[in-house]
């Protein structure tokens, strides 16, 4: 098998506060790796296109060009995506992405990535420790609600569900003592996270 994954997020997958590995993505990586060096029927390519403080706006606008050059048609893909935390966070008193907009955003990038493969994942939203994020202490302008946050994740299972892209579910599993700072993940966070994936993608035979 071979099979080229693709994962598009912000700060949480480009591995900030994963002090032991480098984030949940990385660890992925590192599965993948061992499982290759393992099994001549298996080889992987990974790409963790994931930027800080990106919004679903901003993932859309540039997700074709992060894949023009590194697309190969003789591996399956899978995309996974990890966005909407920062979209429903609120910055200088307004949501930073309308949920309106963010639902057009995802319908967008659902449209485009079915051009590439039928292997659509989304990594749900997770819950924030209010008592350090509003504000949170990098930002004094940038507040992160439980309940924008579930309503953001409300939209993204709901959009999910009606294009046939399926969702991980991840909040159900990461809770307080499992964030750094209130918001990020912490080690033990992502590799919660790791596994949670990893499990989906065993499951659906995708690696």
């Amino acid at each position: 098998m071979k099979t080229q994954i693709f994962i598009f997020g912000a700060s949480t997958e480009w591995g900030a506060w994963d002090l032991e590995k480098g984030g949940w993505p990385e660890r992925l990586k590192l599965f993948l790796f061992k499982k290759e060096n393992s099994s001549s029927d298996f080889e992987a390519d990974f790409y963790n296109l994931s930027i800080s403080g990106n919004t679903s706006r901003d993932i859309l606008a540039r997700f074709k060009n992060e894949l023009k050059h590194r697309i190969d048609k003789n591996y399956k893909k899978v995309l996974i995506f990890a966005v909407g935390t920062n979209d429903a966070s609120i910055y200088k008193k307004r949501s930073r992405v309308p949920i309106s907009e963010f639902k057009k955003n995802l319908n967008g990038l659902i449209k485009e990535a079915k051009k590439i493969s039928l292997n659509i994942y989304f990594k749900g939203l997770m819950g924030a420790d209010e008592n350090r994020t509003l504000p949170v202490s990098w930002n004094k302008d940038a507040f992160y609600y439980n309940k924008s946050i579930i309503k953001y994740d409300e939209a993204l299972r709901e959009i999910c569900q009606e294009n046939k892209a399926r969702y991980i579910n991840v909040g159900d599993v990461i809770g307080k003592n499992d964030l750094y700072d209130g918001l990020h993940p912490n080690s033990k966070g992502h590799e919660k996270i790791y596994k949670t994936v990893k499990n989906y993608l065993l499951k659906n035979k995708l690696i």
